[in-house]
């Protein structure tokens, strides 16, 4: 009988993915230990842990130096960003992120903020909350026959042009990478990214937060967007400069914004991007109950092939 795997949990990786373990009984098959925030057991731990379950959190050199049976890097979200691939490579370490578990859900959202500044749903549902009858459908636009333009074609941005293709949208993409596989599927357009964003009504942001992609959006990006268009970012928010945003929107430079993530989180409540009512907000809420599962299911089902020597999907 093959010895238990030993799974070391960052702290970050919360307590729902604890309730996962317990609901599905996996401590009869492996032994699964929780690393403190403050780090004091760290070194403890990863001494004999045979997978590193983490969200943010990387292993320093000497941790790897330490940790003789590690095998996998299970990161429980889509960005890999803050992990060194190339240390996990030097010490011949697979390491896998979530696959796409929140690409339906992010996808999903951005819908919703194209709907809801397309419509001028908060001033219309504000203004009936205090009594004022006042339908703005002589302003209200339809995403029909509109461009959307997404950056980035991975896991969220394909499922993102499979919705807009529904609603009737036209659709452009930029990708570091041209998916030319995707294209005649997906009815996408690839187009240079500079290109994307003068012919958009609709930017959508969607790349990971690589070094090169930091700042992607600045006031030289805004001069060039229709005056009539918005931008929705549900990546990062060091993607886009957000002073520069405030500014755009100050100058009616582009018509409107939503942002799901925020180069601080949480968000100021003085922060300038509250004070204007084109410029929509969510908490970083945009993946669902479900996609939780799914990178759950995901994690758990790479560990289980790992322990069966099967062939895993990595980064590395």
């Amino acid at each position: 009988m093959k010895k238990k795997f030993n799974i070391a949990l960052s702290y970050e990786v919360g307590d729902q993915f604890l309730k996962e373990i317990k609901k599905r009984n996996l401590k009869k098959i492996f032994n699964f230990q929780l690393i403190k925030k403050d780090l004091s057991n760290f070194k403890k731990i990863m001494k004999e842990s045979d997978v590193f379950i983490t969200k943010y959190l990387d292993l320093p050199e000497k941790i790897y130096k330490i940790s003789k049976r590690l095998k996998l890097i299970q990161i429980i979200i889509a960005d890999y960003s803050k992990i060194n691939l190339d240390n996990a490579k030097k010490f011949s370490v697979k390491v896998t992120n979530n696959e796409g578990a929140n690409s339906s859900s992010v996808a999903e959202h951005i819908i919703m903020f194209m709907i809801i500044l397309y419509r001028n749903f908060l001033q219309q549902y504000g203004n009936l909350k205090k009594g004022i009858w006042n339908n703005l459908k002589e302003k209200n636009l339809e995403l029909e026959n509109k461009v959307i333009g997404i950056v980035g074609m991975g896991h969220i941005g394909a499922k993102l042009a499979i919705r807009a293709n529904a609603l009737g949208m036209k659709v452009i993409y930029y990708d570091i990478v041209r998916k030319k596989y995707l294209e005649k599927k997906l009815k996408i357009k690839f187009i240079k990214f500079k290109n994307l964003i003068k012919y958009s009504d609709v930017v959508s942001l969607n790349v990971s937060e690589r070094l090169n992609n930091k700042n992607m959006v600045d006031k030289k990006i805004f001069n060039l967007m229709k005056k009539n268009s918005i931008i929705i970012n549900t990546s990062r928010g060091s993607i886009l400069n957000e002073n520069h945003l405030v500014d755009a929107i100050r100058k009616k430079k582009i018509a409107g914004a939503a942002l799901d993530v925020f180069k601080n989180e949480p968000l100021n409540k003085n922060s300038n991007i509250l004070k204007y009512q084109n410029i929509i907000v969510t908490p970083h809420c945009g993946p669902s109950k479900e996609s939780y599962i799914r990178r759950c299911d995901i994690a758990f089902k790479n560990i289980n092939r790992l322990f069966k020597n099967q062939k895993i999907k990595t980064l590395t």
